[in-house]
């Protein structure tokens, strides 16, 4: 087998985990449909009751925040409500960790298929610079990914934040109606491992 053929390979590969990787991210920025935080600040500016008919009326159809806020008002009592906004608040925790765990996944996938072509190439007697090329392509395929878990996570951070936003501004409300009591709405927080 010649060298160029062991690069392809190697190229292939680390594009591969590369290109998955990278969903990730993209993936976190879905789980709302815009700016949260941007949405939370110009309900704070409403009188409690028309915050949750607002956030209906100004988020997308089938969109988290809508769906939030039409669980929330078709709820009977303030119990009810809270368990509207946690069950929501579980399922957009589940959307964020979803595809966490691809990026180190690919990484790992990239440096170690770089060092399965490296040996293949290695015995097949490809020359050195065929080995440093499938190695050096393994390790920016493996970067690449790594660099892509760390911006998904950091993302997926931001969007918690945001959704904490949101809710705080549309639930609120409802805490001082039910007259502050220490059962609120579950925030969209990882849990501690």
């Amino acid at each position: 087998m010649s060298a160029a053929l062991f690069l392809a390979l190697s190229l292939a590969a680390s594009g591969a985990c590369a290109a998955v990787s990278w969903r990730y991210p993209r993936q976190v920025a879905r789980v709302t449909s815009g700016d949260a935080r941007a949405l939370a600040r110009s309900l704070r500016a409403l009188p409690g009751e028309a915050r949750l008919p607002e956030l209906a009326r100004r988020s997308p159809p089938e969109s988290w925040e809508r769906r939030l806020a039409l669980a929330v008002m078709s709820a009977e009592g303030p119990r009810a409500k809270i368990a509207a906004a946690n069950d929501l608040l579980v399922e957009v925790e589940q959307q964020l960790d979803l595809a966490a765990g691809w990026p180190p996944a690919a990484a790992r996938l990239s440096a170690l298929g770089a060092l399965l072509l490296a040996t293949l190439s290695y015995l097949a007697q490809a020359g050195p610079s065929a080995l440093a090329l499938v190695l050096g392509a393994g390790a920016a395929g493996a970067i690449a990914s790594a660099a892509a878990g760390r911006a998904g996570r950091a993302a997926a951070e931001r969007q918690r934040e945001a959704i904490d936003a949101l809710v705080d501004a549309a639930l609120g409300p409802l805490d001082r109606a039910a007259g502050a009591t220490p059962e609120r709405p579950r925030r969209a927080r990882r849990a501690p491992s």
